[in-house]
């Protein structure tokens, strides 16, 4: 029914099971060195420019995506220039506009937009924008889904969604439920909204790891050859994850997270430990995390403040973390 993902595998990655983590050891050495975070783009609150994610395309070009104002931004590589790259129809309000982003290969930008049942809005689903801006529908979703993050996966996408707790597949014009478990569903920390699988990553095995917002939990997805789901199970789960949001991964088999609800920047090692990389100013709401392609920039993760405190300062933030992030199909 499925592609699976191609993945050079290298490492077996480790089980993280509860705050009592699996036992084992440590398949690479830790990273020495870990820079500081230094601002790559600033932002203006009053003009609706909340960032929630970003993508990095081959040629280390990044695409940034602006809820309220239903608009993607692009970053040149050396980060010297902006400019619109595609603009949604959208009200401007809460919980609507254009959220996670993938680049494809060939350039194609693929994003989850939030719309209303409104004549004021895009229809929403998940969108392909070609590399001149272009935009065209990709799949309808129901107007009570939360589509929030996409990750390349064969021939389609696998798409999460926080408010059903699941993860979709998604092809051109078709959508079905990938996987639906428990482990992915919200608890309604954040009353009355309910926030469960949120940021989704991939191993080097394959494996598809989705971060569970409300319940500070990583959940791994083996997936078998037909690139049909096997049985999810915590691969880790600590105060320290609650309000996850994006994820990635780097050549060691290290999740990285951005902890959105504590203005934290995390890792997660194979082994189980937890290494907060940063923490507090200048981070904002952080929810994305994604490994730069360019030269010089592949130790470099990037992540998007999205400014929901009572003084936001929305910005584009990156940090050196000492190990290349694991290369996807771009």
């Amino acid at each position: 029914m499925y592609d699976t993902i191609t993945r050079r595998s290298l490492l077996q990655t480790l089980g993280v099971t509860g705050l009592a983590l699996a036992a084992g050891t440590a398949t690479a050495k830790r990273p020495r060195r870990v820079g500081e975070l230094r601002l790559v783009l600033d932002l203006d609150p009053a003009q609706g420019e909340l960032p929630e994610n970003v993508a990095i395309d081959r040629r280390g070009r990044k695409y940034v995506s602006l809820p309220p104002r239903g608009e993607i931004r692009r970053l040149s590589a050396d980060d010297s220039t902006t400019e619109t790259f595609a603009q949604f129809r959208t009200a401007g309000a809460f919980l609507t506009g254009v959220v996670g982003l993938e680049v494809a290969p060939e350039g194609t930008v693929y994003a989850c937009f939030w719309g209303d049942e409104s004549d004021e809005t895009d229809t929403h689903g998940v969108w392909r924008v070609d590399r001149d801006g272009t935009r065209e529908l990709f799949v309808e979703l129901p107007i009570d889904t939360r589509p929030n993050d996409i990750l390349l996966f064969g021939d389609g996408l696998l798409v999460t969604d926080m408010e059903r707790g699941l993860v979709w597949y998604i092809e051109e014009g078709s959508h079905s439920v990938w996987v639906d478990d428990d482990l992915l569903s919200g608890t309604g920390l954040l009353a009355p909204y309910t926030i469960g699988a949120n940021g989704i990553t991939v191993l080097k095995d394959g494996t598809v790891v989705v971060g569970n917002f409300d319940n500070g939990r990583l959940v791994a997805i083996p997936v078998d050859p037909d690139g049909s789901p096997g049985t999810p199970y915590v691969y880790a789960e600590d105060g320290r994850l609650i309000g996850v949001d994006g994820l990635a991964t780097d050549t060691q088999n290290t999740v990285y997270a951005a902890i959105n609800g504590q203005n934290t920047l995390v890792r997660v090692f194979p082994d189980g430990e937890i290494e907060t990389l940063a923490s507090g100013d200048p981070l904002d709401s952080p929810a994305d995390v994604t490994f730069g392609t360019a030269r010089g920039h592949q130790q470099t993760v990037y992540v998007p403040n999205l400014a929901f405190s009572q003084t936001p300062d929305p910005s584009l933030v990156a940090l050196d973390v000492g190990v290349p992030g694991l290369p996807i199909r771009r």
